[in-house]
């Protein structure tokens, strides 16, 4: 499926759009959340997103597909998840 898997993905959740997206309509559309998700694993970085806007994983339909051709692993309790404040 990928001739390479990418080696790092970084997921900007400081000001996140909750809805009204792409565009937006006001600032009433954003969540300020000030993280950053930064893993080798993309399926994992979208899960770990979804659990932060309080979304069901399965409810985006692309992980768990994704999970089950073993592009990536969706089950954030069995990976070593380390958070940083700063």
């Amino acid at each position: 499926m990928f001739e390479k898997k990418p080696h790092l993905n970084i997921i900007d959740c400081y000001n996140v759009m909750v809805k009204h997206g792409p565009q937006g309509v006001s600032k009433e559309d954003l969540v300020l959340m000030k993280s950053l998700i930064i893993t080798t694993d993309w399926i994992a970085g979208d899960a770990a997103a979804s659990k932060m806007l309080n979304i069901e994983t399965e409810r985006i339909e692309y992980i768990p597909i994704a999970h089950k051709m073993g592009l990536g692993n969706m089950n954030l309790e069995s990976l070593n998840i380390r958070r940083i404040k700063m």
